[in-house]
């Protein structure tokens, strides 16, 4: 029987760390970095997921803004056409998804709500 989301949310747990839109890109390096993690979900204000920023993300923004990055917002770097799946799906088909969608960056966000 293959490996669901939902079996690898009980191991790692259900903690998310988020960010919202108007952070800036400083504030989110200092949370991926305290955090150990490459990829942080965006929510807006009604707790709606509206993006997804990962350390790609930022490097993109650092070879097309410089060192004014840090100042952006987080809106303004963001992947916003998100790709989610339920944790009752099986992990080797999310992988496929995201080898296939070149997305192997964190690009894919599980929907529990």
């Amino acid at each position: 029987m293959p490996t669901k989301v939902l079996a690898v949310l009980e191991q790692k747990g259900h903690k998310v760390i988020t960010v919202e839109p108007h952070e800036t890109v400083a504030s989110l390096v200092r949370c991926s970095t305290v955090n150990r993690i490459g990829a942080v979900p965006v929510i807006n204000e009604e707790g709606r997921l509206v993006g997804i920023i990962s350390e790609r993300d930022v490097i993109h923004g650092m070879a097309q803004h410089g060192d004014v990055v840090l100042a952006l917002s987080v809106e303004q770097l963001m992947t916003r056409e998100l790709k989610t799946c339920s944790p009752e799906e099986a992990t080797v088909e999310l992988m496929e998804a995201m080898t296939v969608g070149h997305k192997a960056d964190g690009g894919l966000n599980i929907k529990t709500f």
